[in-house]
């Protein structure tokens, strides 16, 4: 035995997507800049054949190695792509998830009002019901929006949008669309799993390199206060797991860095309100698809459904205490946006107040709720509306690319 003194303190990571489930491909990983990475479980079940003896057949009796799993957890900070494609939007769209990606739209937006904006029919065929938009005037403020209603052949020759809150500025020709990817919910296997790389240790002899394939991924953004920089963090389960005494160095990350919660707005039935802090668990309950096929006796893993929740601290306001008695239906909008190409935002089509309660942050009073987040049916109807079966989804994340 060689022990090995590998300070666990040090720690990097890196991943790739698998063409075959459990299967590390080899090459092409991206690095992460991630914090708070827990050390990996290396899980064996050790099976227990049970064998009964006589008193006198005292041999050992082996336990038999049965399949491998694990799990670990790890932080990254939420941040738009900076021109590309969000490393965080490759890793979310696989958990329970659909990524609809939508291209720059460079001063195609012909006109709107404050809630609608139209384009010809040419210029947005990646548009529909349940995605993000984000506005991005010649002049005036930018704005993070939630699609719920598309009317088609209005104007002529043209497609009209609705969205879920007033815009900051309204939209007019020549004004653009940011590059965006939009999250949702989507029950179902999931389409493509992982093979992560954690690094532990630093030195060229002590250092520890462990490849987990078969990966599936849950997400949360971390509750974030005002001036704090929005987390996700991620729980990945694996299928399988290698251990290797590796002095590979992780390649390079260039994602561009984060941007704290500041000049960031939250609506609440499309009306701007103050919040100390936001966060979010869409509340995605993944397991695992046995089949005796595979390896480890799974074959991958499976979206059952979605819980969302959303947090939030408002200051007190009497009207949300009627909201609540009123079961009103509230629309929730948060958006955070630096630039036109690093931004994103989270739209909640239909919660409603469960809990009010009340609570001092410093000398202030501040509501405590808990929202639950229901299904807001299809987009509304409208002449010549084609979208009129379009689910509204439960929730979506915005993240610009």
């Amino acid at each position: 035995m060689t022990a090995r003194y590998i300070v666990s303190e040090y720690k990097a990571l890196s991943w790739v997507e698998e063409s075959t489930f459990g299967t590390d491909p080899g090459s092409g990983y991206t690095a992460m800049r991630a914090s708070n990475i827990s050390i990996p479980e290396m899980i064996q079940e050790m099976l227990s054949a049970g064998f009964s003896k006589s008193e006198d057949e005292r041999g050992p009796d082996k336990a038999i190695p049965g399949a491998k799993g694990g799990k670990f957890t790890f932080d990254v900070p939420l941040r738009g792509g900076g021109g590309a494609a969000s490393v965080l939007t490759n890793l979310m769209e696989h958990c329970g998830t659909l990524k609809t990606s939508q291209v720059v739209k460079t001063g195609l937006i012909d006109g709107g009002s404050s809630t609608t904006f139209y384009m010809t029919t040419t210029d947005c065929a990646d548009l529909a019901v349940g995605q993000m938009v984000m506005h991005v005037p010649a002049t005036g403020t930018k704005s993070m929006r939630l699609i719920t209603k598309v009317i088609t052949g209005t104007p002529s020759q043209s497609n009209t949008y609705t969205v879920n809150a007033a815009f900051s500025t309204t939209p007019s020709s020549g004004d653009t669309l940011a590059a965006m990817d939009t999250i949702t919910p989507k029950t179902g296997c999931i389409s493509k799993s992982f093979t992560f790389k954690v690094y532990l240790g630093q030195s060229a002899t002590d250092r520890l390199l462990l490849s987990l394939c078969g990966c599936c991924i849950s997400w949360k953004l971390k509750t974030t206060e005002a001036k704090k920089l929005p987390v996700v963090e991620f729980s990945v389960s694996y299928d399988n797991w290698t251990a290797t005494e590796s002095n590979t160095t992780q390649v390079a990350d260039a994602s561009p860095v984060a941007y704290p919660v500041i000049s960031s707005k939250l609506y609440v039935a499309g009306v701007a309100a103050d919040t100390k802090n936001i966060g979010f668990d869409p509340g995605l309950k993944l397991d695992e698809y046995l089949a005796t096929s595979g390896a480890n006796g799974r074959q991958n893993w499976f979206a059952s459904e979605s819980e969302p929740k959303i947090d939030f601290e408002p200051l007190h306001d009497s009207a949300l205490i009627t909201g609540m008695s009123a079961a009103t239906i509230y629309d929730l909008l948060f958006e955070s946006i630096k630039d036109a190409d690093e931004a994103w935002g989270i739209a909640v089509h239909a919660a409603q107040i469960e809990k009010y309660g009340l609570g001092p942050d410093g000398k202030l009073l501040r509501a405590k709720i808990e929202w639950g987040v229901t299904d807001p049916g299809k987009a509304d109807a409208d002449t010549g509306n084609s979208n009129v079966t379009a689910n509204i989804p439960k929730w979506a994340i915005g993240i610009t690319a």
